[in-house]
């Protein structure tokens, strides 16, 4: 039997060349007693939930829970929602009735109706040529 901190070898003799390799034994195992392990585990996850529920119950408006999170972040985008919408309204609002719009609507207006005239007169019958 050997102290502590104290390494056992053991002799190896590879194919007999007469040198001999001194490899370490594994160390000796401390027996346990079945389920210790488990009952430490135990032990710790109960006081992590105690400790858990004893935060909580000390400050139960600390953090917002996730349904909270969500309802927030719900608002903050229909916020911003109406608000880019109201702007692009008023945007468009200008746009259509600007004195530049204005401007071009009736110049295509104008172009339009001359276009209509050239070819009303162009496609109109001429009086005389039917023949008859």
């Amino acid at each position: 039997m050997t102290s502590a901190g104290e390494q056992v070898y053991r002799e190896q003799q590879p194919g007999g060349n007469g040198n001999c390799i001194l490899t370490p034994l594994p160390a000796a195992r401390t027996p346990r007693l079945p389920g210790t392990m488990k009952l430490v585990l135990s032990v710790a996850v109960i006081f992590i939930a105690l400790f858990v529920m004893t935060d909580a119950a000390e400050n139960p408006t600390a953090e917002p829970g996730l349904s909270q999170k969500l309802e927030k972040f719900k608002q903050e985008v229909q916020a911003f929602v109406n608000r880019f919408g109201e702007k692009m309204k008023a945007a468009l609002r200008e746009a259509y009735h600007g004195e530049f719009s204005n401007k071009t609507r009736d110049w295509f207006a104008d172009k339009f109706q001359k276009l209509k005239e050239i070819f009303k007169t162009k496609t109109a019958p001429t009086e005389g040529k039917d023949g008859a």
